[in-house]
């Protein structure tokens, strides 16, 4: 678990929490936008639900730390709440949050000093409430911050395992808008602002690096579950705050509870806004073994069968010329030894071709007698070669040696290898090497 500056990144769901150098935040931009259907801050609202797992956190709850199941459904957020230094905010706070369901709570600006220590709060309902340790405030950073946090970011980002699940959210002071979709599609969806900002196009720069998507910018929300900040005369809102996720785990994101809430009010301008994550891996198919079906109808046309035969020869000539080379020794016939005088005759290997019967499985080559068959001249030429090189050196070649083993049922209790008996797939060079 990552903790930094103007968002929080988590790592490895459940994972360590360390804390780099503060960040500042940037100041935002507006635009006008009218919501006319913000609800009032009563109104009850039932957020997704979540099956609740321990969690590493810091401050309010005071859990320690315990790792949660991304293959469970969770729920994390985060939310701006301008300040909890206020008589009785961190009750409010509680009365909030205890609306909803998660798992994971980011809270930006708490504005809490090191020294101060908050007791848990039992009655909250949730997993971890993480502080973060920015610095921002209501005044306008030049271009240097902004690229001395984007600096501080990457290198967080940078450590991050491959193999972990990186989520970075918080309030970035950033607008992103519909016309930099086309320029950023799978980065940022179509549902965020109408236009967006320089800083805005540095967050969507920092996202595609990493391969990141703002992920509460793709579900099609209306316009109150999509803003994120509201200006105090209640005339501009806006979309600053994000919540990123590996591009990767997109299938895990559930898009259409990924938005913000406006039902949750704490007296910030910022409102809550929460992701529903559930990984969904991709289920790996065992490789067996590969069996390609020849249709060997089709050598009973003669156009099928010259072109048969022509391929056979081409491939069968490359063999010989490599072997006359020396390199490898593919078809070379070592010379005969000693007690070797009777090698194996053309009419010999010839014979044994035609005795294969047609119609029987393939062995682990998956090659049919009948295609041995249909070899023509070329075939018996090198089955010939090989025959004397098995005769002359004992040594046979690995594929003629492998063979698969099929289990077929008997009757009785099939859940008793007993009741199983066994047939063997041999090769059919194999078998007409046996013949001579």
């Amino acid at each position: 678990m990552e903790d930094i500056g103007c968002g929080q990144a988590w790592r490895g769901m459940g994972s360590a929490m360390r804390h780099p150098p503060k960040i500042r935040h940037m100041m935002m931009t507006t635009i006008t936008q009218p919501i006319p259907d913000r609800p009032s801050p009563g109104l009850q609202r039932a957020a997704p639900s979540a099956v609740y797992q321990g969690g590493g956190g810091k401050c309010a709850t005071d859990i320690p730390n315990y790792k949660i199941s991304a293959r469970s459904n969770i729920i994390m957020g985060t939310w701006n709440v301008r300040t909890l230094r206020e008589a009785g905010k961190l009750d409010e706070l509680t009365h909030e949050t205890n609306r909803y369901r998660w798992n994971i709570l980011g809270l930006c600006e708490v504005r809490w000093k090191a020294s101060e220590k908050h007791p848990p709060r039992k009655d909250t309902n949730c997993t971890s409430v993480v502080e973060t340790t920015n610095m921002n405030k209501e005044s306008d950073y030049d271009d240097d911050d902004v690229e001395d946090f984007y600096e501080q970011l990457q290198e967080v980002l940078d450590q991050t395992p491959k193999k972990d699940i990186l989520v970075v959210q918080g309030d970035w002071n950033a607008k992103i808008g519909e016309d930099a979709y086309e320029n950023w599609i799978g980065t940022c969806g179509r549902y965020c602002n109408t236009k967006s900002n320089e800083r805005g196009l540095r967050l969507l720069e920092c996202a595609s690096y990493n391969d990141l998507m703002l992920a509460n910018t793709f579900g099609p929300h209306k316009a109150s579950r999509r803003a994120t900040w509201h200006s105090p005369n209640g005339k501009y809102h806006n979309q600053i705050d994000y919540i990123m996720v590996w591009k990767r785990f997109r299938s895990s994101v559930n898009i259409a509870k990924t938005r913000s809430f406006p039902g949750a009010d704490i007296g910030s301008d910022h409102e809550l806004v929460m992701m529903n994550f559930k990984l969904h891996l991709k289920r790996v198919k065992k490789l067996g073994h590969a069996r390609i079906k020849s249709d060997l109808e089709k050598l009973k046309d003669p156009e099928v069968a010259e072109a048969f035969h022509a391929m056979i020869e081409g491939k069968i000539a490359a063999l010989t010329i490599l072997g006359a080379d020396g390199d490898p020794e593919v078809l070379n016939v070592p010379p005969a030894i000693d007690n070797d005088n009777y090698p194996i005759l053309r009419e010999e290997v010839e014979a044994a071709v035609k005795s294969l019967k047609k119609g029987t499985s393939a062995g682990a080559d998956n090659v049919p007698a009948e295609l041995v068959q249909a070899g023509g001249e070329a075939m018996i030429s090198a089955l010939l070669t090989i025959c004397n090189k098995i005769w002359q050196t004992g040594e046979w070649p690995t594929p003629w040696t492998q063979y698969l083993i099929i289990t077929l049922p008997k009757k009785g209790n099939l859940q008793l290898c007993q009741n199983y008996r066994t047939i063997s797939l041999i090769s059919h060079p194999s078998k007409f090497m046996l013949k001579i």
